[in-house]
């Protein structure tokens, strides 16, 4: 029967042992340096580590000082639709926004077969700001940015098929949500200088509620699709930017002042405002759309008239009957005025006065009533025919004298 050793013989056995390790640690220090050690340790683990068959591609939301395309995209793309794949979400509302913004943290995906795994990065790191830099304290430095894995045979494909996959689909999805701001140029003081700010343009208006004559709003539809049909195949297309611009008479309409307290100090000329323009879209690319406005078209100067400089003149001509109608359903909910027996005497009187789509509108909110609402019209109708009468021959008699 084998006799156990006694503990003291462990002991020694211990000691000896590491005496040996310790003596075979310090000539190995003093004859390898450490960091070539830590490499001959790295690559012998390296060899009993699974090996991951997986890459991983980051998309950072800037890249330099410009906002990265496809992280824009990324974002749309895997914000429209939750999935049971998703663990965790990241939930938003802004007092103009109609619902809740929802956005994953981490995801899957498959596409033709090829498991993705997508997941978003958010570091923020607090700096704090001289002075200088505009005094304005403490603001977090973020950076965000995705990561895709997914194996790495399949690299050529995720790159060459799916990333333009996803940028061709998200862009299908901005255009189904897209929302109208309203832009403007807010007091870098006040606004911790952010010099625009903007708004949700939430305006119930449509083409179909617009009281234009049929003919006119057909003809400004079909070019506006003819131009968006057009815009990638032309190098010379219409600019679209709605703008309201005051033309002051005494300048013969060839200045448009900015918002300083001299307005003598702050002019620029109409002419060179669209030479501006041309050139910004020459250098962008992007299309836009300027709208001129005017109710004295004669005081224009001929040369901002001239083609080249507006693509098209739409003349807002006063109220007709098939504008009146349009009115009528949007103030009245009237669909059908047929049935209104003053409907007839309408007609007759805005086919012999010249009233405008705002007095009309005006007087068709005066009551809920639409009874009371027509019957109201008529009696301003009448009025302003035996006005203009008046004035016409005032006119006349001053003429013959």
């Amino acid at each position: 029967m084998m006799r156990m050793p006694s503990v003291s013989s462990i002991f020694q056995a211990y000691a000896s042992l590491s005496a040996t390790i310790t003596l075979f640690q310090t000539i190995l220090n003093q004859v390898i340096p450490l960091q070539i050690q830590n490499y001959i340790v790295s690559k012998i683990l390296s060899y009993f580590r699974p090996h991951s068959s997986n890459i991983t591609l980051a998309i950072e939301e800037k890249e330099g000082v410009v906002t990265n395309e496809v992280y824009a995209t990324a974002e749309i793309y895997l914000s429209a639709k939750t999935s049971p794949q998703f663990q965790r979400f990241n939930v938003s509302k802004r007092p103009k926004d109609p619902k809740v913004n929802v956005k994953f943290a981490n995801c899957g995906k498959t596409f033709e077969g090829i498991e993705l795994v997508w997941r978003f990065v958010h570091d923020t790191e607090k700096k704090t700001m001289t002075k200088d830099e505009y005094d304005t304290g403490i603001f977090p430095n973020e950076k965000h940015y995705f990561e895709l894995s997914f194996n790495k045979q399949y690299k050529n494909k995720i790159m060459n098929c799916y990333i333009p996959f996803v940028l061709n689909k998200a862009k299908d999805m901005s255009h189904e949500k897209k929302v109208v701001k309203l832009h403007s140029l807010a007091n870098i003081l006040t606004y911790n200088f952010k010099p625009w700010d903007s708004v949700n343009l939430e305006h119930p208006s449509t083409f179909d509620t617009l009281a234009l004559e049929p003919a006119l709003k057909k003809s400004i539809i079909e070019d506006l699709d003819r131009f968006l049909k057009r815009k990638d195949l032309l190098k010379f297309g219409k600019f679209f930017v709605p703008h309201c611009i005051d033309l002051p008479d005494r300048t013969k309409n060839r200045a448009v002042y900015g918002h300083s307290r001299s307005r003598d100090q702050d002019r620029m000329p109409l002419g060179g405002l669209l030479n501006f323009i041309n050139g910004l879209w020459s250098s962008i690319g992007d299309e836009r759309v300027i709208i001129f406005t005017t109710n004295h078209k004669e005081k224009l100067d001929p040369a901002l008239l001239r083609p080249g400089r507006m693509d098209k003149h739409i003349h807002m001509s006063y109220l007709t009957i098939e504008s009146f109608k349009v009115l009528a359903t949007n103030y009245l909910e009237i669909y059908d005025l047929n049935n209104y027996d003053c409907f007839q005497e309408i007609q007759e009187l805005i086919e012999s006065v010249q009233v405008t789509t705002a007095e009309v509108g005006e007087e068709l909110t005066k009551s809920e009533d639409a009874d009371v609402c027509l019957s109201g019209l008529v009696n301003f109708l009448k009025s302003k025919r035996i006005n203009n009468t008046e004035e016409e021959t005032t006119d006349d008699a001053t003429t013959k004298e």
